[in-house]
């Protein structure tokens, strides 16, 4: 499975974590996707590591 459908396959769980947070549907969006793009591009960062494909939903870090 690739780094990306581990990550797809917790979305639906992540965007409605941020719509909680942000409460409307728009900002959801736009943190659910910068969130996944962190995680995707992190892995490219010496010493820091927000997906770890091999752990649980959360393994996965927004910052």
């Amino acid at each position: 499975m690739t780094e990306r459908a581990r990550i797809e396959a917790y979305l639906r769980r992540l965007y409605g974590y941020a719509l909680s947070l942000a409460g409307n549907h728009h900002q959801a969006e736009d943190l659910v996707q910068e969130c996944a793009v962190r995680a995707l591009t992190a892995r490219n960062v010496p010493g820091v590591c927000f997906w770890r494909p091999s752990g649980p939903a959360t393994s996965m870090s927004c910052r």
